[in-house]
């Protein structure tokens, strides 16, 4: 499996993001791909489920052998700990893109201001 990076950039002063490029395989790509394209164009107040939604398929894998636990405990960290938001509440958007030839997660995490 890859590494796990962060990349921390500012879109403007109002917007900013983290991303997260995970390995995953291609069982895994192939789940998060469904959940992507279902619900990555959400906006408002659908943007908390659909968060809630990649993290609990996330949640899953990290007792898998597509996801370690290291990387869950990266991402959770990234989404509740950075963000000092309440376990069980997801006030961000966050969008999925994979690229299934390398296996890789682009996870973006935004913030609901943006």
């Amino acid at each position: 499996m890859g590494r796990a990076e962060t990349e921390v950039s500012s879109a403007s002063d109002h917007c900013w993001h983290i991303g997260a490029n995970v390995a995953v395989s291609d069982v895994a790509d192939r789940k998060i791909k469904l959940l992507c394209e279902r619900d990555q164009r959400k906006i408002g107040a659908d943007a908390a489920y659909a968060f809630a939604e990649i993290v609990r398929v996330l949640h899953d894998m990290a007792s898998t052998t597509y996801f370690s636990r290291k990387k869950m405990e990266f991402l959770m960290i990234l989404t509740n700990e950075r963000f000092k938001i309440p376990a069980g509440t997801y006030s961000l958007i966050a969008s999925v893109d994979v690229d299934a030839d390398k296996q890789i997660l682009r996870f973006f995490i935004w913030d609901i201001l943006c």
